[in-house]
């Protein structure tokens, strides 16, 4: 009967190195890694200020809206 974790590998068996030996060895993949997280972000973040850019925060219970080319007050429970 065989063992099933010797049949498991990982994907690197190879220990990541110091310095800068370490870094060129991991910049690809970390590389890759960031483009992935900007291109769920970006869209994200800018879909939020698209979608909260008529309205202001004043303090933390009032805020302003525009509508209609006019700012109107308004209550924290109303926005």
């Amino acid at each position: 009967m065989t063992n099933p974790s010797s049949s498991v590998t990982s994907a690197s068996s190879e220990v990541p190195r110091d310095g800068l030996a370490g870094f060129l060895q991991n910049s690809k993949p970390d590389g890759l890694a960031g483009l992935l997280v900007l291109e769920v972000a970006q869209p994200l973040c800018l879909g939020i200020s698209i979608a909260d850019a008529d309205l202001r925060w004043v303090d933390p219970g009032h805020c302003i809206r525009r509508t209609r080319g006019k700012w109107q007050a308004l209550r924290a429970a109303q926005a």
